[in-house]
């Protein structure tokens, strides 16, 4: 049997038919996990960089902390968010959120926290 210029071989064609069923069935896997499954919808609160504590007034400190919101959904901080932060007892009793905050998800937000009359306790931590 002769074959005519331009004319595909069985066994190359039924390697490129494989492929071809190989990428659409990728193509459907993907589409599930997309679109019909749906991804996981979570909101991941990490901090950005380091606190910057600053002298606010006499004797009062100012500690902002930059958060990212690295998840999938918006995230509400208000007063009623419980937040652990490791730091001195003495210095770290009086942090609450003061006002409510959104962090949507990939915003850089800065949460600013004020410690009165603790300047003075932040001696032993500034460079």
């Amino acid at each position: 049997m002769r074959l005519k210029r331009g004319d595909i071989s069985g066994p190359i064609l039924a390697i490129l038919v494989t492929l071809l069923l190989l990428i659409a069935i990728g193509v459907a896997i993907i589409a599930y996990f997309t679109f019909f499954a749906g991804g996981t919808k979570k909101p991941v609160i990490s901090i950005t960089g380091q606190p910057v504590a600053y002298k606010s007034g006499k004797n009062n400190a100012v500690v902002d902390i930059f958060i990212t919101n690295a998840g999938s959904v918006p995230v509400t901080l208000s007063e009623n968010t419980k937040l652990e932060i490791v730091a001195p007892t003495d210095l770290a009793e009086t942090v609450k959120i003061n006002k409510e905050t959104t962090v949507y998800p990939g915003e850089l937000k800065t949460l600013s926290f004020n410690f009165g009359g603790k300047w003075g306790d932040f001696s032993q931590y500034r460079c």
